[in-house]
């Protein structure tokens, strides 16, 4: 029984004798496709172009993601719980702060003999005249000796115009050590006075931080949205097929970079009943940041963060290489942390100076001219890509009209930065506005027109859209027209809100730049979209288009994918108008034949009028 021959037999006769069995022409078109690769494309290096030929399909790239999964539950998990933790401690250091501060002044303004008028401030305000030595004293017995140093931080004038508006009168006594002892009596009292000189400083260096984290995590939701959708960012990024971040990864590191951002901020707050130095904790934490990333081992991801290094370099170099998509999308993303970047430069001049000194405002005065210039630097950036894509394709429009964007975005910071030196101007404050108004315009068409693609004439039945779309409810793109619209309005809201006060400039600036990177979010997706579309109309992909299958209601749909669609003469058109098409253009044949024959001679009989695309869509066929 076990020495049978019966199957044997069998595919002697059936399988050995049937016709994709002996017919051999897949293999040749394989070997032709593989020589052809070898010679024309990678010059005779074989290895490199069997690296781009066996590329394996999109939907068998995604690695197992158990681990991955399991450290982003547990990342996000603690996150959360950590973010409670930091709003609650930093709400109850406030109040507590606030509350003995006020006990304070009540206490001083009884024991003074001779008060006199001089200018004090709440916790939640800034005035440069409460500065004192006492964040770094240890003992009472030093503060005989710095008495004078005392009186004269107590004399001095408020340099930042952001709180100008903000004082208030109170009394102080006349004799210096008096009034500090009434005024912050022990030493932990001493500690707990100097709090509220602390938290701005602390606010502009962990806020950059922050942007960075909620840009990566809405990063990974963009890549998740574009795998479902069928965006292929893999091909227009030129990622490698095999090793790239796929969304759980992106997710995972966001949670995991977030969790040390709440830990450092926590260890802030209570530094004071644990004798650490204050300013350590974010010092240590961009550290950590910084080692990460430029960890030369190959470890935690290195493979992507070598990709993204290579690109910030690109970026750093323009207008002298060329300039790739990869390149001016993510020089794109700068001009959305450009908050992020001028904390980057706070957090650096704060270190390289006193950083005992919290109330010094050196490294935030508008003449400094190095926060201008890093406010500068992403427009630049893609001004000079501008250029670099003119002189490559001495094309006008789109990238000279393109350039003119950026320019505008340049003359804005300019503006700005002159008019905070001047703020009494009102010719400046007109010119301000007046630019402001400019660039809104010039950047709201441009995001709405040519980034993404919409107010197509030829849109048909998809209004003030584009005839091909992707996503699958349109209601989407409405809805992504109108927050853009909002969020590229936001700035109005400086000139009631932030200048009137009802919210703290700091927390204000934190509010405008998650807008910012709300709408570039929302700015990706859209853009790959049409990226992925250009792609295919112009014939720049060629391979692996398709990362989605059809939405299946029968075994056609099933099987149809963009790659099909992409092929019809008519372009690509939305996958339900393509069924229709392609089912309408197929004669009536068995369910069990349909694909392997009807509809995929109908799909044949339309594929693209370009030669080379009629081959290549033949090969895809026939494999």
């Amino acid at each position: 029984m076990w020495k049978t021959t019966s199957g044997v037999e069998y595919r002697q006769k059936k399988v050995e004798n049937s016709g994709f069995y002996v017919n051999k022409q897949i293999d040749d078109l394989i070997n032709d496709t593989e020589t052809i690769a070898i010679e024309d494309l990678e010059n005779g290096d074989r290895s490199k172009a069997m690296d781009r030929l066996r590329v394996p399909p999109l939907h068998e790239q995604k690695r197992s993601d158990t681990n991955s999964s399991f450290l982003w539950g547990f990342f996000f998990g603690l996150l959360v719980v950590l973010m409670f933790i930091v709003g609650i401690s930093g709400y109850y250091k406030g109040y507590t702060q606030t509350a003995y501060y006020h006990q304070n002044i009540m206490t001083s303004t009884i024991t003074t003999t001779t008060p006199t008028t001089t200018v004090a401030t709440l916790p939640w305000q800034q005035q440069k005249h409460l500065m004192t030595n006492s964040t770094i004293r240890k003992d009472d017995d030093d503060s005989d000796n710095d008495n004078d140093d005392d009186d004269d931080d107590s004399d001095g004038e408020d340099d930042d115009d952001d709180d100008e508006n903000d004082k208030i009168p109170s009394n102080k006594n006349k004799n210096p050590s008096k009034n500090k002892q009434s005024m912050t009596g022990s030493n932990p009292h001493q500690d707990k006075q100097t709090f509220h000189l602390r938290w701005q400083p602390a606010v502009r260096m962990y806020r950059g931080m922050f942007l960075i984290i909620l840009m990566i995590g809405l990063l990974g939701v963009n890549v998740h949205g574009w795998g479902n959708a069928g965006v292929n960012h893999v091909l227009i990024f030129e990622l490698d097929p095999r090793h790239h971040l796929n969304y759980v990864e992106l997710l995972m590191l966001s949670s995991f970079l977030g969790v040390v951002w709440c830990i450092s901020c926590i260890a802030f707050l209570f530094s004071n009943d644990f004798n650490i130095p204050v300013f350590s904790n974010p010092l240590a934490c961009g550290v950590f940041y910084l080692i990460f990333f430029l960890n030369p081992t190959k470890t935690f991801h290195y493979r992507a963060r070598r990709w993204l290094l290579r690109i910030l370099l690109r970026i750093l170099r323009a207008p002298f290489c060329a300039v790739r998509f990869a390149d001016f999308w993510l020089a794109d993303q700068l001009n959305s942390l450009v908050v992020a970047l001028r904390d980057f430069q706070y957090f650096f001049c704060f270190y390289c100076y006193d950083w005992y000194n919290e109330g010094n405002e050196m490294c935030r005065d508008p003449r400094n001219i190095v926060r201008p210039f890093v406010a500068f630097l992403p427009a630049w950036f893609r001004f000079a890509q501008c250029l670099r894509r003119y002189y490559d394709t001495r094309k006008g429009f789109p990238h000279l009209v393109n350039a003119g964007k950026y320019s505008t975005s340049m003359t804005i910071t300019l503006i700005s930065t002159i008019y905070s030196v001047y703020p009494e101007s009102d010719g400046l404050f007109t010119v301000w506005v007046i630019s402001l108004i400019v660039g809104t315009c010039y950047t709201l068409f441009w995001d709405l027109k040519m980034d993404w693609g919409l107010f197509s004439p030829e849109a048909g039945e998809n209004t003030f859209l584009r005839e091909q779309i992707v996503y699958e409810y349109r209601i989407y793109y409405y809805l992504a027209i109108l927050a853009d619209l909002i969020f590229r309005l936001m700035w109005t809201l400086t000139l009631s809100i932030g200048n009137y006060g009802w919210v703290h400039h700091e927390f204000f600036t934190f509010f405008i730049a998650i807008c910012e990177v709300v709408r570039r979010f929302i700015w990706n997706y859209f853009r790959l979209e049409n990226e992925h579309l250009n792609n295919v109309g112009e014939f720049r992909a060629v391979r692996d288009i398709s990362i989605k299958p059809m939405v299946s209601k029968d075994e056609i749909k099933d099987t149809l994918t963009l790659e099909q669609i992409m092929d019809l003469e008519e372009g690509p058109i939305p996958r339900n108008k393509a069924v229709k098409y392609l089912l309408d253009s197929a004669p009536p044949a068995p369910p069990s034949v349909v694909m392997g024959g009807s509809v995929m001679s109908a799909a044949s009989r339309l594929t693209s009028r370009r030669s080379g695309s009629r081959k290549l869509s033949s090969v895809l066929k026939i494999i």
